[in-house]
């Protein structure tokens, strides 16, 4: 998937940001409709292969989240959201990376 212009090096820190993760990771919201205000939340959600601790997944939200002011992310794992959002990301998401497995 091409990603627009204005997020294209945000998706790149995040990717890197998230290492040895092992999965896919989802574009969700506005920005995969193609109409995102500057300011809008990139919705960014990841499908990892395997659970991922808590503590673990806190601490990538945190440092994923970090990366930018704005515009803000909003990191989620796919296997803690709400079953109404994850299958709206699934749905209308554009996967944006995918780590060999």
């Amino acid at each position: 998937m091409e990603l627009p212009l204005e997020i294209g090096p945000l998706i790149e820190r995040i990717v890197a940001e998230l290492g040895a993760v092992r999965g896919r990771l989802w574009l969700y919201g506005d920005w995969t409709r193609g109409r995102a205000a500057p300011e809008a939340a990139v919705g960014v959600a990841l499908e990892a292969e395997s659970p991922l601790p808590l503590p673990e997944y806190a601490d990538l939200k945190r440092r994923v989240e970090a990366l930018s002011e704005r515009p803000r992310i909003e990191f989620v794992d796919l296997r803690r959201v709400r079953p109404a959002l994850r299958e709206a990301i699934l749905r209308h998401g554009r996967v944006i990376h995918e780590w060999p497995g």
